[in-house]
């Protein structure tokens, strides 16, 4: 599962089977989470090595 938390409220969930990894995610950004983001809100993500990656920076920027 990965979600967002916003507000005390879960947003964008998404449940697959399996790991998650950078293709994953960056489909999950691209296709899911940027619906769900307002200009100005901040986005944190663990230290994780996937969230690290330009393509991600530049879908949320």
């Amino acid at each position: 599962m990965i979600a967002g938390l916003c507000n005390n409220q879960i947003i964008a969930p998404v449940i697959f089977e399996g790991n998650c990894n950078k293709a994953i995610f960056i489909t999950y950004v691209e296709t899911i989470l940027i619906k769900e983001l307002h200009p100005g809100q901040i986005v944190i993500m663990d230290n994780i090595n996937f969230h690290k990656n330009t393509i991600i920076k530049v879908l949320i920027e």
